[in-house]
């Protein structure tokens, strides 16, 4: 790096006699120029010409950009090429995961401890917003799961499907959560960097990241301000679901009477039945099966009373599932 074109050349050349020295040969098709300049007091990317023993450096051209240790480097510094590589490489393998001929659980469960582990790389390395991630990466993931769990689109599957197992939910963390935790890790080691730069850069950007900062300083260590980071996505996704008046309405009332331990069992059970049941056990926690009082708060029925006899509406679905089990 330096301030023109003449002194990288320059920079450059010495490099050359010093890989010349200790036999070192520099690949040219592993190499590129990036370069910026000020021209009528306006940064725009140029287009710098550098050799290295009379072959002349690929340059990267306008508008276009390179990789250095796996993070993507363009002129915008927007991180427009990262955001469309992350969701095209999360819809790939979500629709892989589809495609797969098993139980709506095991689907879960690839979701949860192979998908997620390929992506914490680019949630770790770029500064996505906060905004975007909750509403492109965690909307596809989630319209997934609801296609798997067969729930209808008026449900609250994100807040739902995040809360713990004790609690009557299926334990997936969202890509937000995700992404909260890898920043905290982030801007941790820049806090507690022995190098005085990086330090100071960490110190000079807290405006931008004030939450996570502010749990960093309000804890001693950094498995204590995961903790508090996590029960805070905790609460707020429990805030979120029992607060609503016809979903979860039940599940805090089941929580709230029947011991976590009790719940986790029954959660354990669910793992081991077929998909139809391990559904329906869902939609019925959240009251959203298309029961006819459902579906004609939702405009797709007329009468909130069941047309096939004189039983209620969870009867009915309890006789349906009767009906679909064989017994």
């Amino acid at each position: 790096m330096s301030s023109n074109v003449k002194d990288s050349q320059s920079l450059l050349d010495l490099f050359i006699a010093w890989c010349d020295w200790s036999d070192m040969h520099i690949r040219i098709d592993k190499c590129c120029v990036f370069g910026m300049a000020k021209v009528k007091n306006v940064f725009s990317q140029i287009l710098p010409v550098l050799f290295v023993s009379g072959q002349k450096i690929p340059v990267i051209s306008l508008g276009d950009h390179f990789k250095y240790l796996g993070k993507i480097f363009d002129f915008e510094a927007k991180n427009s090429k990262a955001k469309e590589m992350l969701v095209d490489k999360l819809n790939s393998l979500l629709k892989i995961t589809c495609a797969i001929n098993c139980k709506v659980q095991i689907k879960l469960k690839i979701l949860k401890s192979y998908i997620h582990s390929q992506i914490l790389f680019e949630l770790k390395t770029y500064s996505f917003p906060v905004t975007w991630v909750e509403q492109n990466l965690d909307n596809i993931c989630f319209n997934f799961v609801r296609t798997w769990t067969e729930q209808p689109i008026c449900s609250c599957v994100k807040e739902s499907a995040s809360l713990p197992k004790n609690e009557g939910g299926l334990n997936i963390p969202t890509i937000k959560s995700l992404s909260e935790k890898m920043l905290l890790l982030k801007r941790n080691a820049l806090k507690n960097s022995k190098c005085s730069d990086i330090s100071l850069l960490g110190l000079t950007s807290t405006q931008c990241t004030v939450n996570i900062d502010t749990i960093l300083c309000s804890n001693q260590n950094i498995k204590a301000a995961q903790r508090q980071l996590k029960e805070q996505q905790h609460s707020q996704a429990a805030m979120h679901f029992y607060s609503l008046p016809m979903q979860g309405a039940a599940a805090k009332i089941v929580t709230e009477c029947i011991s976590s331990h009790n719940i986790a069992l029954w959660s354990a059970c669910l793992e081991n039945v077929t998909t139809f049941i391990h559904n329906f056990a869902i939609k019925a926690f959240k009251q959203t099966l298309p029961t006819a009082k459902n579906l004609s708060r939702r405009v797709k029925a007329v009468s909130p009373l069941c047309p096939l006899c004189p039983r209620t509406n969870k009867q009915a679905c309890f006789v349906e599932l009767q009906f679909h089990c064989g017994t």
